[in-house]
């Protein structure tokens, strides 16, 4: 069985740049799987499962934070699908300390509409270390522990990312405050210190035919500069305000930013983050 495993990330502050995002150093099962080890992707896509079929405890699945943080809570989506079994409780150990929290349904109106998710909440220190589990659970028709995502939470909401080195993690918020702020002057000089080109864009039509994708590279900071002078970009940069930004990393030296409609692809040069791409969400 494919595994997957989800964290979903968010920041939110007032003004300028968000809080420090925090970067997960290793994720890790204490047994064998048919998948690749264990990895925690950035996706909010696909089902982790356990290795092993049953009811009831299941395989750790641990966390280790690059350096430790303030960890509010953790969430543990539960699939959908009622395929796999029934996910009844969990709990998460921070640094050698157990919390326990059970399965909350989704409600409209006081009627359950399905599964929920385990919000576990936790002690409010510093930890470096965390440790995901079923507890328990009932038979499915799969037998088969699953859950969709695990949500790492702070307060306030940090960026939580893994598969990045950390002192790379600590250069994104200021790297990307100088990509917006040199997009917000339309300066070649400063695009070309923050930008790796070609840059790509990608926007979206509408006509008779339906919606379209186009395309447009620009070679140098001096072709950037034209279009951003020209107000062709606001559809791909104009909700970029680092208030409440999401982070997919794609790679150790990719990643995505997004915020209102604006996504913005980055890569790693040296010791900074470059914009090599943005489009219309």
């Amino acid at each position: 069985m494919r595994i997957g495993i989800a964290v979903m990330l968010s920041s939110a502050v007032a003004f300028a740049e968000p809080p420090a995002p925090i970067a997960v150093k290793a994720a890790t099962v204490a047994s064998p799987t048919d998948g690749p080890a264990w990895k925690l992707v950035t996706t909010t896509d696909g089902t982790w499962c356990q290795a092993k079929a049953g009811v009831g405890a299941g395989e750790p699945f641990t966390i280790t934070l690059a350096t430790p943080a303030v960890i509010s809570s953790v969430e543990i989506g539960v699939p959908s699908s009622s395929g796999y079994n029934t996910l009844g409780s969990a709990e998460v150990t921070a640094d050698g300390k157990v919390f326990k929290a059970n399965t909350v349904d989704v409600k409209v109106g006081g009627k359950s509409i399905g599964r929920g998710t385990i919000d576990v909440k936790l002690g409010g220190g510093a930890v470096s270390q965390l440790v995901v589990k079923v507890v328990a659970s009932q038979k499915g028709a799969n037998e088969v522990n699953c859950v969709s995502a695990i949500e790492l939470h702070t307060v306030p909401e940090a960026s939580v990312i893994f598969g990045v080195e950390p002192a790379a993690v600590a250069a994104l918020w200021p790297n990307v405050v100088e990509i917006r702020d040199a997009l917000s002057a339309c300066d070649a000089k400063r695009l070309a210190a923050v930008a790796k080109f070609p840059v790509e864009r990608t926007w979206y039509t509408e006509d008779n035919d339906g919606m379209k994708e186009k395309t447009a590279k620009y070679k140098t900071a001096a072709a950037l500069a034209k279009a951003c002078k020209k107000k062709q970009l606001i559809d791909a940069t104009g909700g970029m305000k680092l208030a409440s930004p999401h982070v997919q990393a794609e790679s150790a030296t990719k990643l995505e930013v997004s915020e209102d409609g604006s996504v913005w692809g980055l890569e790693l040069a040296g010791d900074h983050w470059r914009l090599r791409a943005f489009r219309q969400g």
